[in-house]
């Protein structure tokens, strides 16, 4: 299982090391930053998952797991959670054997890193 605790640490790291002025204001931004930091520590992310009606931000799968990514940037974990659930995001994996995990991440761009961070499994 990803330890969410090093994940977040890493990802807080990486954006804390990139000076302000390089960084741009936009959600898509972060969900970059995020798909590099997976990919680099050897996970295997994907970004802008399409499904049926929509996209996900980001899915982390691995043999026995699967994370869930929504972003959003200055709002809440809460309402990250909300859009995975309310478009059902997760429901192509409920049957697999698979642990899967929901994430509400948000991005404060005042502070330039992650703000909130919530996590729900299915």
């Amino acid at each position: 299982m990803i330890k969410f605790s090093v994940i977040r640490g890493a990802l807080q790291s990486f954006l804390s090391s990139i000076p302000y002025d390089i960084q741009p204001e936009q959600e898509r931004y972060y969900q970059t930053a995020v798909h590099l930091i997976f990919n680099f520590l050897g996970s295997r992310c994907r970004s802008e998952v399409r499904t049926a009606n929509e996209r996900i931000d980001s899915i982390v799968e691995t043999e026995i797991y699967v994370y869930c990514f929504e972003f959003k940037l200055d709002g809440t974990s809460d309402e990250a959670l909300q859009q995975i659930n309310s478009k059902k995001y997760t429901l192509q994996w409920n049957n697999n054997g698979k642990k899967v995990y929901k994430v509400g991440v948000t991005f404060d761009s005042k502070k330039r890193n992650i703000g909130d961070w919530k996590i729900e499994t299915v």
